[in-house]
C-alpha cells in the first residue's frame, strides 16, 4: 500500500475501512466454527 507516501487519503481510508470488515467477519466465522465444532461446550445446563 503506497497511499501514504503519495497522501491519497481515499485510498487510505478504503484500506482501513476494509480490514475493519475483514477483521469482523473472520470474528463472526470463527465464533460460528466456534458453536459448529465445540458444540459440547454451549450445551444448556
Amino acid at each position: 500500500m503506497d497511499a501514504w507516501s503519495r497522501s491519497v487519503p481515499d485510498e487510505m481510508f478504503a484500506g482501513i475501512l476494509a480490514m475493519g470488515v475483514l477483521g469482523v467477519a473472520l470474528f463472526i466465522l470463527t465464533d460460528v466454527m466456534d458453536h459448529v465444532f465445540i458444540r459440547w461446550q454451549h450445551v444448556q445446563r
